[in-house]
């Protein structure tokens, strides 16, 4: 048999079980082994490869110390989401939720990501958590804007929202901040001298509070 035969008659492992079987270092995470192999062992890597190791990491994490092993059961996000629940934070576990919907989304979940973004707006609007609201808002925005299809319009209507909850509570490091996507979101929709307007905003109130996210601007 020819060596191009052997090769192929080997059954193929998808990435998540070369990512696991491999795992040499208990000082890698599953994000990185994710990346790892998604950027070399497979051959056409895309979202959804990255989307399968995420799910995979709902049921397994590395112990760092001594030892190593595989135990139980949820990843560091979905762990806090619980925790806040435990705990009576339900405000915290509103911007949990607002990062797990971008997270899932950016991973090829978006049915997953736009269900948490949903829960967290329903949990803000209940405790009537302004901040809460913008914050998930904002993040959905951001998301729509950065997906592999930006649906920028979309976007625009979440920050424009988000920025008026945020400039109704003086909440300017926000503020700064959906200033400066919605400058982005405008000029990929050829509103230009708009987008002009909005970064020129956010440099300025980002360049007063000090914020060390905008340095580079």
């Amino acid at each position: 048999m020819r060596e191009a035969d052997v090769t192929d008659a080997r059954p193929q492992k998808s990435c998540a079980t070369h990512a696991i079987t491999s795992m040499n270092s208990a000082h890698l995470s599953l994000v990185a082994v994710c990346q790892m192999y998604c950027t070399s062992n497979a051959p056409a890597a895309s979202v959804p490869c990255v989307s399968g190791i995420a799910s995979f990491g709902r049921c397994v994490s590395i112990t760092i110390g001594k030892r190593r092993s595989i135990v139980v059961p949820k990843n560091p996000l979905e762990r806090g989401l619980e925790l806040a629940a435990v705990t009576s934070m339900p405000a915290m576990r509103t911007l949990g939720q607002a990062m797990a919907g971008s997270v899932r989304a950016r991973l090829g979940d978006k049915p997953d990501g736009v269900a948490e973004w949903n829960e967290a707006l329903t949990g803000a609007h209940a405790m009537s958590d302004r901040y809460g609201e913008a914050v998930t808002l904002w993040n959905r925005g951001r998301s729509r804007s950065r997906q592999r299809e930006p649906d920028d319009a979309a976007a625009l209507v979440d920050l424009d929202a988000a920025l008026a909850l945020f400039e109704s509570m003086e909440a300017r490091p926000g503020l700064a901040r959906v200033l400066r996507d919605r400058g982005q979101t405008l000029r990929a929709l050829g509103r230009d001298g708009e987008a002009d307007e909005a970064d020129q905003s956010a440099s300025a109130l980002a360049k007063q509070l000090g914020l060390k996210d905008f340095s580079g601007d």
